[in-house]
């Protein structure tokens, strides 16, 4: 599993559990809590809105710290796709009725926008590009991949519909994107290496410990 895929994990075997416990008897809607009620397809709308808001957090960064026409071009339409497929979902989910008291459709509504992003926002300037094509295609690898599971577990039809017919062919072109992107752009150079707290003189081999300090030597 690629390391970006981890961010969704917790999410997705929220979806299967829920899954297990949909499979079950089902209750009563007057003995189901308000914050239970969609029981499984509620807990897929969240997982993806999640999803769309740290990709869009994402592309944000990629406009803002790229100079190349391209990446700047490609995470403009990242954030159109996303920001169309959310209003897709959430007008699902209010005609659904599901209660989704935590979901809120301003600027402000990054549930791991600065954590998911960290690796874009501390990457340095000369290396920014290959990073953001890197990270844009293994996050959109893993949405698919969640999304996917996702239209598997929908108890309804029209949300599985949805799924399958807005969110999964936006992600492959996305995923298909940043490998583009990533051809395009010259080769990422490693990382410089620094060992921090090495006087300039020393090595491996002779650290300066043995030497001997001026007027003291015979």
């Amino acid at each position: 599993m690629c390391k970006s895929s981890s961010r969704g994990l917790v999410g997705l075997l929220g979806l299967v559990g829920l899954g297990l416990v949909a499979w079950g008897a089902p209750a009563r809607a007057a003995d189901t809590p308000p914050e239970q009620r969609g029981g499984r397809d509620q807990a897929i709308v969240r997982q993806l809105h999640s999803q769309n808001q740290d990709a869009i957090a994402a592309a944000r960064i990629g406009e803002e710290r790229t100079t190349r026409d391209d990446v700047r071009s490609y995470a403009t339409q990242v954030i159109r796709d996303r920001q169309a497929s959310d209003a897709k979902l959430l007008a699902y989910a209010q005609q659904a009725g599901l209660n989704m008291p935590e979901i809120d459709t301003g600027a402000a509504a990054l549930p791991h926008g600065p954590l998911a992003t960290a690796r874009l926002t501390t990457a340095p300037d000369y290396r920014f590009d290959g990073e953001f094509a890197g990270f844009m295609n293994a996050l959109s690898q893993a949405d698919e991949d969640q999304s996917a599971e996702a239209a598997r577990l929908a108890q309804s039809q029209e949300l599985e519909t949805l799924i399958q017919s807005t969110f999964l062919p936006r992600l492959a072109d996305q995923q298909a994107g940043a490998t583009n992107l990533t051809a395009a752009l010259p080769p990422l150079p490693p990382p410089g290496i620094q060992h921090p707290g090495d006087p300039s003189t020393a090595s491996w081999t002779n650290t300066g410990l043995d030497t001997i300090p001026p007027g003291l030597a015979r």
